[in-house]
């Protein structure tokens, strides 16, 4: 689960305080050889405990945005 933090911490000192959600999953599979089906587990169980948030456009239609639960709340 680390992992996933730390791709997003990354992605923040870039400047970037988000990442599409099938980025972020690509880089958790390239960079850390998680699979497809542990990625979609790690991710739902951060949400779920508050440690990443996973914003979708309101009909939800688009690509789900991920972010650290404490750049989210700066943000909104």
């Amino acid at each position: 689960m680390i992992c996933v933090l730390h791709l997003l911490s990354e992605a923040a000192a870039d400047g970037h305080i988000c990442l599409p959600e099938d980025h972020l999953r690509e880089a958790g599979q390239s960079r850390f050889a998680i699979g497809p089906g542990d990625m979609g587990t790690v991710l739902d169980h951060l949400a779920r405990r508050g440690e990443i948030v996973r914003d979708r456009p309101v009909d939800d239609a688009g690509e789900a945005y991920l972010y650290r639960h404490d750049l989210y709340t700066a943000e909104a």
